[in-house]
């Protein structure tokens, strides 16, 4: 007898770090956002809610975040090819900084642009209290991204919503809400509709398709300044 599992309907989640190579950088990363903060009309907030944003298309300004772009482009190659697109043309860009330095800032549940198919968030830092950046230190070629399945994010994190959580969970019935031998729902049902959480630290990206529904929870450290960058990925296609 034969089994043919298919993982059908799947949404593409993919997370890794970029590693050593991008000590040096992630300090221009930083230091040119701030200068774009401090220099440039900044667009409205949207899904933001307290923190500070850049202006759009910053690697069309500045050489960090060119040099960044052509980092992102192959590594997110095997990923986009293994979920079956072609990855012969494809470019990184529409670049934006955004900061989290009041405590309570965060972004409310929202997708990005479908103009195109994926997008990401890129992090160029553990995080920098009072002018120090955090585990400057770490070997980033061994790090790995802290990824889980949770309920209840830890603080800081990115979070990745299914957009049928509530079909998936009201699907187990009762084991939704009970526990069986100290294990909750997430133990027995690892990533059925829960959110899959991401802690952000230096190096450490993301790629996920534009229309997956994400948010970012409160970071609640009053001396700590959190950095994201978010950004597309194009792919041309045959007319």
């Amino acid at each position: 007898m034969r089994n043919i599992d298919l993982q059908v309907f799947p949404t593409v989640l993919s997370f890794g770090m970029l590693g050593n190579k991008t000590k040096n950088l992630n300090r221009r990363l930083v230091q040119d956002i701030w200068h774009d903060i401090e220099n440039t009309t900044r667009p409205a907030n949207r899904s933001g809610v307290n923190d500070i944003s850049t202006s759009h298309m910053l690697e069309r300004k500045y050489d960090s975040f060119k040099e960044l772009a052509g980092l992102i482009r192959e590594w997110a190659k095997p990923s986009i090819a293994k979920a079956g697109f072609h990855v012969d043309d494809i470019s990184v860009d529409a670049f934006c900084g955004k900061v989290y330095k009041d405590p309570t800032a965060y972004s409310m549940p929202h997708s990005h642009s479908t103009q195109t198919y994926w997008t990401g968030v890129y992090y160029p830092t553990y995080g920098i209290i009072n002018g120090e950046w955090q585990k400057e230190d770490a070997d980033l070629d061994q790090e790995v991204p802290n990824v889980e399945s949770l309920s209840n994010p830890h603080p800081g994190s990115i979070v990745f919503l299914d957009p049928i959580e509530c079909i998936k969970v009201s699907s187990l019935g009762e084991a939704a809400y009970g526990s069986s031998n100290g294990r909750n729902l997430v133990d027995r049902y690892p990533n059925h509709g829960h959110p899959i959480c991401l802690v952000p630290s230096e190096s450490a990206i993301t790629l996920f398709p534009t229309f997956l529904p994400h948010m970012v929870t409160p970071h609640c450290d009053r001396a700590l300044e959190r950095y994201a960058i978010p950004f597309y990925i194009n792919m041309k296609y045959e007319k």
